[in-house]
């Protein structure tokens, strides 16, 4: 399925050509996941956020609601195993992006990062991840001051 996606990828697919290609395979829904953000992202280092911003439209299109909102968070957990540390660093920037662009809401990245670590995961995405929620919070609770 990675390659498929490639190339469809490469055929400069839209969106919705790309939805369609997912939607009709027989793999479970993690896997779809899993098999889109390696397609997209395999390879990337430095740069991972700006790779991400790049291909914005295609993962709102394919993110429409919180299940598959934290599917493609567990998507980023697998992919932090096997990237470069340099994109490992990227994470907070990757998150608040995926946040920006309503691909991602707050609660959701929330409960993610909170079952996640209340399961005893410690992973370096999950560390770096942190970064950015604490970021988060600490916005919510200066606009709950104002």
């Amino acid at each position: 399925l990675v390659e498929e996606i490639k190339g469809k990828l490469g055929n400069a697919a839209t969106a919705a050509q790309l939805k369609g290609l997912l939607s009709t395979s027989t793999l479970r829904s993690e896997d779809v996941m899993n098999a889109l953000f390696e397609a997209l992202f395999d390879g990337v280092g430095k740069g991972f956020q700006e790779a991400v911003v790049k291909n914005m439209a295609y993962l709102a299109a394919l993110v429409p609601d919180e299940g598959h909102q934290a599917m493609l968070l567990q998507a980023i957990e697998a992919f932090g195993s096997k990237c470069s540390a340099a994109a490992l660093k990227e994470i907070p920037f990757v998150l608040r992006a995926l946040y920006n662009g309503d691909v991602h809401e707050e609660e959701t990245i929330l409960q993610w990062y909170y079952v996640a670590v209340a399961g005893g995961k410690n992973s370096e995405i999950l560390q770096n991840a942190k970064r950015f929620l604490e970021g988060l919070q600490s916005a919510d609770y200066e606009s709950e001051q104002e």
